[in-house]
């Protein structure tokens, strides 16, 4: 969907295929823009997005990629009424199986 949305062929690479959703959403003009679109291979393999916490690294793009997805971001007296008990979780994949998901804490109340 969001090749679509946003003309971004990295996005179309990863995708592969249109879903169904994005027919629902886009129809016959967002086939069109599917189609239009080269699928381009990423260029980068980290990130960290700096406004949510959230940091990626991986070693490629394929279906067996190994990767390390983590959320470390803010949770304090400005952001808590809009913070998820999601902050720390972890997922670790290696050659496309996870190996490691830690959702992070599963209370709101609890240390």
């Amino acid at each position: 969907m969001g090749c679509i949305l946003f003309r971004k062929e990295e996005l179309k690479f990863i995708t592969k295929q249109i879903s169904p959703i994005s027919l629902l959403l886009f129809g016959e003009k967002g086939i069109k823009t599917f189609n239009e679109l080269e699928s381009i291979e990423p260029n980068k393999n980290f990130e960290y997005f700096d406004k949510s916490g959230y940091f990626v690294i991986r070693n490629n793009w394929t279906d067996n990629a190994t990767y390390l997805f983590a959320d470390f971001g803010r949770f304090g007296p400005l952001t808590a009424p809009h913070s998820h008990s999601d902050i720390t979780n972890i997922i670790f994949s290696y050659n496309g199986k996870n190996i490691i998901i830690d959702s992070g804490n599963y209370s709101y109340n609890k240390s």
